[in-house]
């Protein structure tokens, strides 16, 4: 999308005959306007997530949607050509200290993307309905991964690979001998995990996303062996389990098609140690897989109620019950290693489930 030279992004006003359904639909333009630019200060965050309801609730979801992207995106374009290009036109000059120069422009885009990132934490709680009701319904991105696509689209892929490079000549600088700013290193590979991350919830089922995470912590120990010194190896293994595990932990489990239950049900016993084995990397990445699966055993009895016979259902249940409980043990002892912690957490979801008269 192209930006007027000088110009201003706006949502646009629904149409007439809406307008009595859309109250403060200016107030709501301006404040997203306004938190774009950084400026929150004399924001009513209250008041404006009520404008943003009625319009959800009025069916004008999609209309908010659509415009909040061309805002953001707008914005984004903006930020590229006056701040980032800015920046490397210096380092494309015959600058006399090169390396200097690509670290301010690394130093820029760090500044770009937290203030980006407080811009969507800010938008997040405004837009919090349209997020629960329309991106939900609409089987689109939350407004955090549509900003976080658009950051990506817009300002990252046009210059990856200088940021790539530029990453490496300080590594390179660094094994030298040479100082360099690792706090600005540090957070552009943030940045570049979470985006990545990102990328891969999106075009990947639950186990597709382990196989990649997996195969990034090998390339990542890797490359460790073949330039690094081997004391920064636990450092970029935490990056790399942060951004692609822990953040993206919950999103991955509850996959619908995919996920943890989808594995149990289909006695995925491969997908499933994998899993196991690559959320113990992480804090409570074991708790939520414990919670998962609790809740779906405390469940067992709505589903068998929805589905079961009516004719004989006593037997029904009993024999389904204890199918459902061989299934899990078989989980238990092949996929989480006859885990105690696993182990525990069934057998008090079991009592508890054949206390409950499931008849």
């Amino acid at each position: 999308m192209s930006v007027r030279s000088g110009g201003k992004g706006k949502i646009k006003p629904p149409k007439r005959q809406e307008q009595s359904s859309i109250e403060g639909w200016e107030s709501l333009c301006k404040a997203l306007q306004s938190l774009v630019k950084g400026e929150s200060e004399n924001i009513n965050f209250y008041d404006n997530y009520r404008i943003a309801y009625n319009i959800v609730l009025h069916n004008n979801g999609d209309k908010l949607y659509i415009n909040l992207k061309e805002l953001l995106n707008q914005h984004l374009e903006e930020v590229f050509s006056s701040q980032v290009i800015s920046a490397l036109s210096i380092s494309n000059t015959n600058n006399p200290q090169p390396n200097f120069a690509n670290m301010i422009s690394l130093k820029v885009l760090k500044c770009v993307w937290e203030h980006y990132k407080k811009v969507l934490d800010l938008i997040g709680p405004i837009l919090m309905y349209l997020d629960r009701v329309y991106c939900k319904s609409a089987k689109v991105p939350t407004v955090h991964e549509l900003g976080k696509e658009l950051f990506r689209d817009i300002i990252f892929q046009p210059i990856k690979y200088f940021i790539l490079d530029t990453i490496l000549r300080q590594i390179f600088l660094e094994r030298e001998g040479e100082i360099i700013d690792r706090s600005i290193i540090k957070a552009i590979m943030d940045m570049l995990l979470e985006l990545t991350g990102q990328r891969l919830v999106e075009e990947c089922d639950a186990q597709g996303y382990i196989k990649n995470v997996e195969e990034r912590l090998e390339e990542e120990q890797q490359r460790v062996k073949n330039y690094l010194s081997s004391v920064t190896e636990p450092k970029i293994r935490n990056i790399v389990e942060k951004e692609l595990i822990s953040m993206q932990l919950k999103t991955v489990i509850e996959m619908k098609n995919s996920g943890l239950i989808h594995m149990l049900k289909n006695e995925k016993i491969d997908d499933l140690r994998r899993m196991y084995l690559l959320l113990e990397r992480v804090t409570n990445g074991h708790e939520e897989m414990k919670y998962i699966i609790s809740n779906y055993i405390y469940d067992f009895d709505k589903v068998v109620n929805k589905t079961g016979a009516k004719d004989n259902i006593a037997d029904t249940t009993f024999q389904e019950a204890r199918d459902f409980k061989n299934k899990l043990d078989k989980s238990l002892n092949l996929a989480f290693f006859n885990d105690k912690m696993f182990q525990t957490a069934f057998n008090e979801a079991f009592k508890f489930l054949s206390n409950k008269d499931i008849n």
